[in-house]
């Protein structure tokens, strides 16, 4: 089975099983909780993602059990990434009412550091985004020799997750119309 490796892993919380039945649970830290049943493969159910939002606010995946969910892995420094935050509202408007959800995961500040609220916040105004989440990342959990770490071949990165929170693509940089066209597979 094809695998994408990428940071995914390492800020991914699986526990107590990852069968979407974990919702909203406020006890669950922003991290990684290492499962069996949790892996980073096409196909496969991916586990729980648990950040801080642009309103200073947990995001959890799992509330999002039954959506599809496209996670955008971005860096504030990169212009491809820029780019694709320039429809990442539209793509959450026309999409919504079907059961969908953009976020963006902001991995590096314009410093290759770890983002901050400010930094997401200024994200979210400056490609006035309103409704889908702008989450705080850290480069850190990057590291390729850490045992949670995978490495992150190139920004942006897309991964698209279906209603059973399985992998169900990913793609490096940013093609509206074949993520639109990914996107209406699963809706």
């Amino acid at each position: 089975m094809l695998k994408i490796w990428f940071f995914l892993g390492s800020i991914l919380a699986c526990s107590g099983g990852c069968d979407g039945n974990r919702f909203n649970d406020p006890t669950l830290p922003v991290g990684i909780h290492p499962a069996p049943d949790c892996q980073q493969e096409i196909g496969e159910r991916v586990c729980n993602l648990v950040l801080m939002d642009q309103h200073d606010e947990r995001w959890e995946l799992y509330e999002h059990y039954k959506e599809v969910v496209l996670l955008d892995l971005s860096a504030m420094w990169c212009g491809p990434c820029q780019y694709a935050a320039m429809y990442a509202q539209s793509l959450e408007d026309d999409y919504s009412a079907d059961g969908f959800q953009y976020v963006t995961v902001l991995v590096e500040n314009f410093y290759g550091e770890g983002t901050s609220l400010s930094e997401v916040q200024f994200w979210g105004e400056t490609f006035e985004i309103t409704t889908a989440p702008v989450l705080q990342g850290t480069p850190d959990i990057l590291d390729m020799n850490s045992a949670e770490g995978y490495p992150l071949e190139a920004y942006p990165m897309f991964v698209l997750i279906d209603p059973n929170l399985r992998m169900h693509w990913g793609m490096y940089g940013f093609d509206e119309e074949k993520i639109r066209s990914k996107i209406e597979e699963l809706l």
